[in-house]
């Protein structure tokens, strides 16, 4: 997997982060913040795409605790038909304002056939 890369603001507000299911398919996720090293788990929150508005998560630390800090989301997307479609994004905030957005799969959305999809959304934190 790729390692994308999100950059914030060093001097700016924390850091927040939505996920967000599309073509209005349920299910649930479990956010991870890693330290840069992978080794330690810093923080893990759960939540679920019926949830309106998303769920906002804020990082754990400072803003420069969290430099090179990684982001996991692992999903499980219900695929509701007759909608076989399914894409998630973890959109990422910072002082009230989207700076990025991180999707899987990448390049657009998936289709499936299953009653559920395992979908993982990873990116690493870089201050700019």
């Amino acid at each position: 997997m790729a390692n994308r890369l999100v950059k914030f603001k060093s001097a700016g507000g924390p850091v927040t982060l939505e996920v967000v299911s599309a073509f209005a398919q349920g299910g649930a996720y479990t956010y991870h913040l890693w330290n840069k090293d992978e080794l330690a788990e810093v923080k893990t929150e759960s939540g679920q795409f019926k949830d309106n508005p998303p769920k906002r998560h804020s990082l754990a630390g400072t803003n420069d605790e969290n430099d090179q800090r990684f982001v996991d989301v692992d999903c499980t997307v219900v695929i509701i038909p007759p909608i076989k479609n399914f894409m998630v994004t973890v959109n990422v905030f910072q002082d009230g304002k989207k700076i990025d957005s991180v999707s899987s799969p990448e390049g657009g959305p998936g289709t499936s056939s299953s009653p559920d999809e395992d979908v993982d959304v990873y990116f690493q934190l870089i201050k700019s």
